[in-house]
């Protein structure tokens, strides 16, 4: 009986099955890592985007930033002559002048600036708060290219619809 409760150090001299197929070709053990820690790392998984305050943060400064650019926008879409905010917006636009086309957006407010500009920030909000793991730096740039995607889509669909380009 003394002898075989003495025996301990012989079953575990050797490294067990895991051990083995964990090695590498120099023996030494290789770190095992689990596919949740590859799908984080792969999509940038951070601790800072589970903060209740990060994603609102994040929202209403890619809105701020639209905001400040929408007339930009509004002039690369339909060449209307706006400019930028703390430039004139929309003095040089084409709805001061008599003939036609007028800009969609200057010309109708309601259903064609505040309309596009709704859509925009939807479409950010959806970006900013997916519920996937994705880190803060992605969304930012998510809801930073939803700008001018959506924004270009919608200023496409309402310059047809109007006939701006006929």
């Amino acid at each position: 009986r003394a002898s075989t409760a003495g025996n301990w150090s012989g079953r575990f001299s050797r490294p067990s099955r895991w051990h083995r197929k964990s090695e590498n070709s120099s023996g030494r053990l290789k770190r095992r890592v689990g596919f949740r820690v590859v799908y984080r790392r792969l999509l940038g998984e951070s601790r800072l985007s589970e903060f209740p305050v990060a994603k609102p943060a994040v929202l209403v400064g890619t809105c701020a930033i639209s905001g400040l650019l929408f007339v930009d926008l509004c002039d690369a879409i339909f060449g209307c002559g706006c400019v930028s905010l703390w430039s004139g917006a929309a003095e040089a636009c084409n709805i001061h002048h008599a003939v036609l086309p007028h800009c969609p957006w200057c010309a109708h407010p309601g259903w064609g600036g505040a309309g596009a500009f709704f859509s925009v920030t939807v479409s950010q909000a959806a970006a900013v708060f997916w519920p996937a793991p994705i880190n803060r730096g992605a969304r930012i740039v998510l809801a930073l290219a939803a700008f001018p995607v959506v924004g270009g889509g919608v200023g496409l669909i309402q310059g047809l619809i109007i006939g701006y380009w006929n």
